[in-house]
């Protein structure tokens, strides 16, 4: 690992782990002053939220990624702002269709989902936070020019928010409601200091003129650009169904209750993605620049080196919560959770699976692999439905558990056969030929 990728990993792994705990905090502190039932309402509200954003609010982040790199590294300004203008458009406008979607849906299907008919109102209030969510080129932009303490930013800035407002819940003894609709001006609040944080570093590196750029040049000269993004809000939308459905799914079938003790679980071992993420966000422009160099091979091994490092270091943490994880949820969360102890330990295997295979996805993109990064995504999702669909009956969370293993696992082993049989096409193709 380089000195460059070594600050830039430290920089977000610090800002992720400062929001991680307080992201833990925050969910703590509602676990105190609610009890076990109420909790899982305004977790299957959240993760509703979330579901349909993933579903229909197309993010840029990673298609952009690597044209901006391409950009950047060929020195074409003008690209530069038209692709920085034609993913504002694209986050604005799908941010307003997914808000739409969740309102509309929850007066129909919201008892279905698990949530009361008397929660309808705050839920469709609640979704209005999806209308802040489009800072998927915010993300791209400062990962071009290594702004990675601002990436993180956005993260822990909206978990401080959101505990500074819990413990005024909790202080002043409000209900449940109170809780979710104080959830909402935090983490929105967030997002639009990040989108200024991102216009002010475009300002400072002299990308000024956004809005006169030609993003439909931009675009062009950017081949495979909607496809991509097509694809990979796709296969992001397809994720979101182990990612946070899993929630919905569990407070649906098993009730509210069971759907806190997931989501506690879920935030604990979620620890260990602190240290993957930033890895994923720092090395998508080096893998884009290394590819549009025609170093195949050094691509491969350099995201092949940086995913045995991330699992090495989740496996460590792993064993750790084999011994610690009954101990983390009482402290945390109070001796209700202690119950999804053996869940805990089960969600930390799936993410250090999730770790080996950090740089799959930048680096199936980076070598025009969407499309089978989009396959793997359906095979994962599919073996994590056949999983939770006959195990959660009888084993009720562990059946959820079990299901997130598979996902990864079966993402992780397709990802890299894709990947390695692309570069060894691509090397094989740069050999001179025999005359």
């Amino acid at each position: 690992m380089n000195r460059k990728l070594l600050s830039g990993w430290v920089k977000l792994v610090t800002s992720n782990a400062a929001a991680g705990a307080l992201n833990l905090v925050g969910l703590a502190i509602a676990a105190r002053a609610l009890d076990v039932d109420e909790l899982g309402i305004i977790l299957i509200i959240q993760a509703y939220a979330r579901v349909v954003d993933g579903l229909f609010n197309f993010q840029s982040v990673n298609v952009l990624t690597r044209f901006l790199a391409e950009a950047e590294h060929g020195e074409e300004t003008e690209r530069f702002r038209g692709l920085v203008k034609a993913g504002i458009l694209v986050d604005g406008l799908t941010a307003l269709v997914a808000t739409l979607v969740a309102i509309l849906i929850l007066p129909v299907l919201g008892t279905s989902l698990g949530v009361p008919s008397d929660w309808t109102s705050v839920a469709m209030l609640y979704s209005l936070v999806i209308l802040t969510r489009i800072f998927g080129v915010s993300e791209a932009v400062l990962r071009c020019f290594d702004r990675f303490w601002a990436i993180g930013l956005r993260g822990t800035l909206s978990a401080l928010l959101i505990v500074l407002c819990s413990l005024g819940a909790w202080w002043a003894d409000a209900g449940a409601a109170t809780f979710l609709v104080l959830w909402l001006p935090a983490e929105a609040t967030a997002n639009i200091v990040f989108l200024i944080w991102t216009y002010i570093v475009l300002r400072q590196q002299g990308v000024t003129g956004i809005w006169r750029a030609k993003a439909r040049a931009a675009v062009r000269r950017s081949q495979g650009f909607w496809g991509m993004l097509w694809q990979t809000n796709l296969t992001f939308g397809i994720r979101i169904v182990s990612q946070d459905a899993d929630v919905v799914l569990a407070g649906a079938v098993l009730g509210p209750a069971a759907a806190s003790l997931l989501r506690a679980a879920k935030a604990v071992s979620g620890l260990v993605a602190q240290f993957g993420r930033p890895l994923q966000q720092v090395v998508s422009a080096p893998v884009a620049r290394l590819s549009a160099q025609g170093q195949f091979s050094g691509m491969l091994r350099y995201s092949a080196k940086i995913s045995a490092l991330a699992g090495f270091t989740g496996l460590l943490l792993t064993i750790s919560m084999v011994f610690f994880a009954d101990w983390t949820l009482r402290v945390l969360f109070g001796d209700a959770y202690v119950e999804a102890a053996t869940v805990t330990v089960i969600l930390f295997l799936a993410r250090n699976i999730y770790l080996t295979g950090i740089t799959i996805m930048p680096t199936m993109l980076a070598v025009n692999l969407g499309k089978e990064f989009l396959y793997s995504v359906v095979i994962g999702t599919s073996a994590f439905l056949i999983v939770v669909s006959l195990a959660i009956g009888p084993l009720g969370l562990l059946g959820v558990a079990a299901a997130h293993l598979a996902f990864e696992a079966v993402l992780s082993t397709t990802g890299w056969l894709w990947i390695c049989r692309r570069v060894s096409d691509l090397t094989a193709k740069q050999l001179p030929t025999a005359t």
